[in-house]
């Protein structure tokens, strides 16, 4: 029997843990959740801060924040950027059988990051509706340009930079005029003046940095078509003008599609197209001119007279045996 009391051992502690998959999934749901809340909420909050801030005090426009936009960013940031697309001024003239073509090239869309908010009481007379981008006044530095559709036309185009301007509404409705110049070739469908004496031209415009499923052009059918020279109604002067045209005007949607170096991998740009149809117009004095030596209207003029002559003959064949008969003894 021993001499010191037995004191009972201390039970072994429990072997640790094994960290498992399930234990590493808590700890990465751990982490990840909050940080896709976060970027939620930035995200949601970030349209409240990139805007650029305008206020008017009836006569002048100032951006406080300015440099809070982004031009590279569209409008619409979930969304298409729908741009609405007319011409206007329009001019043509015909060398040999090319086509020059003069227009304004009007660009119209929505941008919520450029709303310009009134100071004080709104509605006064001296509000100004619309004003130059250039001309709005920045607390924060110098201009920078403000987010415009990327666009491009076939047959390419040559701009007059010095014409183009870019105009702001209160509502943040932005319209961007562009003087474009084109030199069309006839389509392939057109025929020789010497066959219909009429022409077919074709104009497209599309955009180049976003694709259709971020911006989309589409006509303003709401303005006419202004065009100058010549008009639709054909307002040469026919006495003064040898070569008198009419000119009819189509405008819808083409496709233009851009590969990305795979035949599969095809994706569709926004386009529209105008169509230019030329016809020739003859003068009254040509017509006539034209009735005189036409060989099918000799034709008929010489069969009227000879069946004329041949029923004046038979006419008087029977009344001159007529006549005889009557008289017999």
């Amino acid at each position: 029997m021993s001499a010191f009391p037995e004191t009972p051992l201390p039970d072994a502690p429990p072997p640790p843990e094994e960290a498992g998959d399930e234990t590493l999934w808590e700890k990465l749901s751990a982490f990840i959740m909050p940080a896709v809340t976060l970027t939620l909420l930035v995200s949601a909050a970030f349209p409240l801060f990139d805007g650029a801030e305008i206020l008017s005090d009836g006569d002048t426009w100032e951006a406080i924040r300015w440099h809070a936009y982004a031009p590279s960013s569209l409008p619409a940031r979930f969304s298409v950027t729908n741009v609405t697309i007319r011409v206007d001024r329009v001019a043509t003239k015909l060398i040999g059988t090319d086509l020059a073509l003069n227009f304004v090239l009007v660009q119209e869309w929505e941008d919520e990051r450029l709303v310009v908010k009134r100071k004080g009481k709104p509605g006064l007379p001296s509000d100004i509706k619309m004003m130059n981008v250039e001309s709005i006044v920045r607390k924060d530095g110098d201009f920078t340009p403000i987010w415009k559709p990327s666009l491009a036309t076939e047959p390419a185009h040559v701009a007059e930079k010095s014409s183009e301007a870019t105009w702001l509404r209160l509502d943040g409705g932005v319209m961007r005029t562009q003087s474009l110049n084109i030199f069309a070739s006839p389509a392939p469908t057109s025929s020789p003046f010497n066959e219909t004496d009429a022409l077919h031209y074709v104009v497209k415009i599309y955009s180049t940095r976003e694709f259709q499923n971020r911006v989309a052009l589409q006509w303003n059918i709401s303005e006419p078509f202004n065009l100058l020279t010549p008009t639709t109604e054909n307002s040469i002067d026919l006495k003064r003008s040898s070569n008198p045209w009419r000119v009819d005007v189509t405008m819808g949607q083409c496709e233009m599609q851009v590969n990305w170096g795979d035949s599969s991998a095809l994706s569709k740009l926004s386009c529209l197209e105008m169509g230019f149809q030329f016809r020739k117009i003859q003068r009254s004095d040509e017509k006539k001119n034209v009735e005189n030596l036409s060989p099918g209207g000799s034709l008929v003029e010489l069969l009227f007279t000879v069946y004329g002559t041949i029923t004046c003959i038979i006419l008087f064949h029977f009344y001159h045996s007529y006549s005889r008969t009557e008289f017999l003894p």
